[in-house]
C-alpha cells in the first residue's frame, strides 16, 4: 500500500513520467523482495544491509550508474516515508556513498599489430604509400586523428625532420619525426603530386586529390588496422596510447610524452615543445 501511495505521489504530485514512475516501481519491488527474503522491514534495517542490496545488484551485472539510481529512488522513497509516515530509514540511505564508476582502460594496438598493418600497404602505389605513412607516423608521433588530418605540408618540415602541429585550443607544438617517417612521407609525397589540386594544402589527400573529411579518415584507419585486431582497438586513439605505451617502456619522462601528445595536467603544461628540446625522436634512439 506504502508504494503504491508513493508511486501515486510521484506521479500525480511530483509530475514523473510513467516510464519514471514505472522505474521506481522496479526498484522498490527489488528492495520490498530483498527486505522480505531477509526478515528485514521499511524501518528494521541497518546500513550493511542497504550495501548488501546495492552489492546483490552489481553481482547481476548492474553498472554503476543503475546502482546509484536505485539508491536515488530509495532515498527519495525514504525521504516520502519520513514526511508522510514517520518511518525512518533516509539517513542510512544518505551515509551511503554513490558508486564509483568503472574506469576503462585505454585500448592500445601491440608494435607487432601496427607492422603487420604497415606491411600489408604496397607503397608503390598512392593509395598505399598513404595508408603506410598514415599508420607510422601516428605511431612515431602521437598525434591525433584531427591533427594529422589538417597538417599541411608548410608544416611538414623534412629536412629538419620534425612537423608544426596545432592541437587543441589551436596550441601550437612541434614534434621530431623519425628517420623511417620522413622517409615514408617523401614515399608518399612523390604519388601526392600526381593527385593533389592545385589548391590542397594538407598533407593528406584523398585520392579525388582533395582533403579527406573527418568520417572518411576515421573509416580510413579503420579499415586499415581491423583485419590485424580486434575491432574495438581498430581506431586512432589506439595508436596514441600506443605510442605513449611504448615510449614509457622505453624509459622516456612523463613531462616529454605529455608534451609530445599536446597533453595538459595541474604539474606540466607542454603546448608545444621548444626548439631547446633535444631535436630528436625516441623511436630512433
Amino acid at each position: 500500500m506504502l508504494m503504491k501511495d508513493f508511486l501515486d505521489y510521484s506521479r500525480d504530485i511530483r509530475g514523473l513520467s510513467s516510464r519514471t514512475t514505472a522505474y521506481y516501481y522496479y526498484t522498490l519491488k527489488s528492495w520490498g523482495n530483498y527486505l522480505v527474503s531477509h526478515g528485514l522491514g521499511l524501518d528494521n534495517f541497518t546500513g550493511q544491509d542497504a550495501v548488501n542490496y546495492l552489492y546483490a545488484i552489481k553481482e547481476k551485472g548492474v553498472q554503476a550508474a543503475c546502482i546509484n539510481q536505485h539508491r536515488a529512488v530509495l532515498l527519495s522513497f525514504y525521504d516520502w516515508l519520513a514526511a508522510y509516515h514517520g518511518i525512518k530509514g533516509r539517513a542510512v540511505w544518505l551515509s551511503i556513498p554513490k558508486a564509483k564508476k568503472e574506469k576503462k582502460l585505454p585500448i592500445t594496438i601491440a608494435e607487432e599489430v601496427i607492422r603487420n598493418a604497415m606491411q600489408s600497404q604496397n607503397t608503390e602505389t598512392f593509395l598505399g604509400s598513404r595508408n603506410y605513412m598514415l599508420l607510422l607516423v601516428m605511431y612515431h608521433t602521437g598525434v591525433r586523428s584531427a591533427e594529422l588530418r589538417e597538417l599541411t605540408l608548410a608544416n611538414t618540415d623534412l629536412v629538419e625532420g620534425r612537423i608544426k602541429i596545432f592541437g587543441k585550443g589551436a596550441k601550437e607544438r612541434i614534434i621530431p619525426l623519425t628517420k623511417e617517417a620522413v622517409a615514408a612521407i617523401k614515399q608518399y609525397l612523390r604519388f601526392r603530386e600526381l593527385f593533389a589540386e592545385q589548391s590542397c594544402k594538407t598533407l593528406v589527400i584523398s585520392k579525388t586529390g582533395k582533403p579527406v573529411d573527418r568520417s572518411s579518415f576515421c573509416r580510413l584507419l579503420k579499415d586499415i588496422l581491423k583485419p590485424f585486431t580486434l575491432g574495438e582497438a581498430a581506431h586512432a586513439h589506439s595508436l596514441r596510447h600506443a605510442f605513449a605505451t611504448n615510449l614509457l617502456k622505453k624509459g622516456v619522462d612523463i613531462t616529454r610524452i605529455s608534451g609530445l601528445m599536446g597533453h595538459t595536467s595541474i604539474n606540466t603544461t607542454f603546448s608545444y615543445i621548444p626548439f631547446s628540446v633535444s631535436n630528436s625522436n625516441p623511436f630512433d634512439e
